[in-house]
């Protein structure tokens, strides 16, 4: 047993001692490729879209999505809230149930039929 256990201790040491050299090298690699000498050579042509857009979309979050969504689960009760969210569910029901019928992955598909029956008949 004392034999096995020097085996695998000595084992991983020099694993250990091998991957820490590798790693020393990856490290100077990761380094050298993110030197900012090399940031100046950079050119991005959509960067001014891009910062436009990023801002619009942070804006369009906190100022009208967020408070929208906020209103809607303080005025609408949790129990409507999930009829909704079982009705949208429902309407992408035949997307999933075909894409698991054509991979023959027929428990997902039986387990689709399942939430789509219960979805439409009962209320949680």
């Amino acid at each position: 047993m004392r034999f096995i256990l020097a085996c695998l201790l000595s084992f991983s040491l020099l694993s250990a001692s091998e991957y820490l050299g590798a790693n020393s090298q990856s490290n100077e690699d990761f380094e050298a490729e993110f030197n900012t000498q090399n940031d100046n050579n950079l050119f991005d042509p959509l960067s001014g879209y891009n910062e436009l857009m990023t801002n619009f979309n942070d804006k369009f979050y906190e100022y009208i999505l967020r408070p929208t969504a906020q209103g809607y689960a303080y005025v609408v009760p949790e129990m409507a809230r999930h009829g909704v969210s079982n009705f949208f569910e429902n309407l992408f029901f035949p997307i999933r149930f075909v894409n698991n019928l054509l991979q023959f992955k027929f428990y997902n598909t039986l387990e689709e039929t399942e939430r789509f029956v219960l979805n439409s008949t009962m209320v949680f």
